[in-house]
């Protein structure tokens, strides 16, 4: 009697796990088809044969200029997004310092203008395929519930940066909200696990001159050693008007 009770209980617990692996399943299919996304759901990075595993650079010289300027032409998109992502892989002070004693560090201009500096940087964003392939890859990160830590907070920055915010239209700038704003529901309780999420909404939000938000936050966004610091002292007020916004453009 007692094995029989115990069957029929790992059956109802199997099936619930499965009816709630469905129903997050069909939540998050529901939200890439409202935002546009469903092109870019596979993993279009799934498998990566060219990126490249880069060690400490020797005395002054700058890593990137380690990797000849032929290999950097000749690699792949997602070969390219990975040698990036594998250099950065350990969160120090926040993706754009590994270094920082200074808590007024200006990380958002510092990060920019290392991936001025890095040439691999330079080639992925100049690519027609950059957006798919960084899409592709945020939404598996945002299926996966991955923890905002090291390569996936500097995956994020990339998101915010200048060069690739130069590059997306305002139909792709919203889809980056879209999925940004998705993610933050996953770590609802804690300002510092989305940090770099809010700085994706906020860069966004900038970039389309939104003044309802522009207003509220004022225009002068102080950096630190963690980036801007409205992203971590105004967390709700960020959230509240990518929500509007993004409301706004349906």
């Amino acid at each position: 009697m007692k094995k029989s009770v115990f069957i029929v209980l790992i059956i109802l617990l199997s099936l619930t796990s499965c009816s709630k692996d469905s129903s997050d399943s069909l939540v998050f299919n529901s939200f890439l088809e409202e935002w546009g996304l469903l092109n870019y759901q596979e993993g279009v990075c799934a498998s990566v044969t060219d990126a490249i595993e880069l060690g400490e650079p020797e005395g002054s010289k700058i890593v990137w200029d380690m990797i000849s300027d032929e290999t950097v032409h000749s690699m792949s998109t997602c070969g390219l997004l990975e040698t990036i992502l594998n250099y950065r892989t350990i969160r120090i002070f926040g993706p754009w310092c590994e270094i920082c004693s200074n808590l007024d560090y200006p990380g958002i201009t510092m990060f920019n203008n290392s991936l001025r500096a890095n040439k691999v940087a330079v080639e992925l964003f100049t690519r027609d395929d950059c957006f798919p392939v960084l899409t592709s890859k945020y939404l598996t990160m945002i299926e996966k519930k991955e923890p905002t830590v090291g390569h996936t907070s500097y995956f994020e920055m990339l998101l915010t940066s200048d060069m690739y915010t130069s590059t997306l239209n305002d139909s792709e700038k919203i889809m980056v909200m879209a999925m940004a704003l998705e993610r933050t529901k996953q770590f609802k309780s804690e300002v510092i696990l989305i940090n770099e999420t809010l700085h994706i909404l906020a860069v966004m939000m900038r970039t389309f001159n939104y003044s309802p938000f522009l207003n509220e936050v004022g225009t002068e966004w102080r950096e630190y050693i963690d980036g801007y610091t409205i992203c971590s002292t105004n967390k709700d007020l960020i959230i509240k008007y990518a929500k509007q916004f993004l409301k706004e453009q349906k």
